[in-house]
């Protein structure tokens, strides 16, 4: 595995087990912080084991997996979008209580839009019914919420949609460039939605090799998704902060890829003849 993905994994690991012992508001808004952050960790060490190689022991067969690869990386890319829009770009604590209370109620309602017929299942809706009147009621007195237009209020209460920017602007809000915010996301959604791009590099890949280049740009991606998840995760919480900076060697690397991530490809020089084409 790559040797700066593996060192980054680790920063994010340190910084999230510093930030033990932070006590809750009010609300779980720092359990659900603390949890994207260890979401996106295990997703990272499920990319370090998918690219060792998927061995199933029943019939002797070894794969390189590069379509889950690259899934798991768009989910990577969207967990640290969704710490970001909820935790570090709201302007100042009303908008971050109307993201995260919109956050918080999209996915009661979603639950409550599933057919459970069980009674455990129908217990768990009764006792959320008033954990949604009480989000409701916490949103219908916050400024942003009230200017929200009458037809995002209808897709929240009524489907859940929480997010009032795109992925893509989130992505460009975070600092990320055109190209990974925009053409590279929607490559990696390509993986996910079984598009026909990622069916034909999966045909056209034969060798193991080939299909680890294909992934070199991801995991490039990847390096610039956890380091904007290191950089997110110390803004919100100062605990973690302090532990990072009393570590000066790992902030080089850190910053060397959030750099890279806001760079246009036009503007990175590249030795073209020294790679294989």
């Amino acid at each position: 595995m790559d040797k700066e993905f593996l060192i980054l994994q680790k920063i994010l690991l340190s910084i999230i087990q510093a930030n033990k012992g932070v006590p809750a508001l009010n609300d779980d808004r720092v359990i659900d912080a603390e949890s994207l952050a260890v979401k996106l960790f295990e997703h990272s060490a499920s990319i370090s084991y998918l690219y060792s190689d998927t061995f199933i022991s029943e019939i002797s067969l070894r794969i390189f997996d590069l379509a889950t690869l690259n899934v798991v990386s768009r989910a990577i890319l969207e967990n640290f979008l969704v710490f970001y829009y909820l935790f570090v770009d709201p302007k100042n604590m009303e908008e971050e209580d109307f993201r995260y209370f919109s956050y918080r109620l999209s996915g009661l309602i979603e639950r409550k839009n599933y057919p459970i017929e069980s009674p455990q299942g129908k217990i768990i809706l009764e006792n959320e019914k008033k954990i949604i009147d009480r989000l409701l009621n916490q949103l219908e007195k916050n400024k942003y919420y009230i200017e929200l237009s009458r037809e995002n209020k209808r897709r929240l209460l009524e489907w859940g949609e929480w997010r009032i920017k795109g992925w893509s602007q989130i992505a460009l809000s975070a600092g990320l460039n055109h190209s990974n915010s925009n053409a590279f996301y929607k490559f990696l959604c390509g993986y996910s939605h079984s598009g026909s791009l990622s069916l034909q590099q999966n045909h056209q890949t034969v060798r193991k090799e080939e299909k680890i280049k294909l992934f070199d740009g991801t995991l490039s991606l990847l390096k610039i998704a956890i380091s904007n998840m290191i950089i997110s995760y110390c803004t919100y919480f100062p605990k973690a902060l302090k532990h990072y900076l009393e570590n000066i060697d790992q902030q080089q690397l850190v910053k060397l890829w959030v750099d890279v991530g806001r760079m246009e490809m036009k503007d990175i020089e590249i030795d073209w003849s020294r790679l294989d084409l």
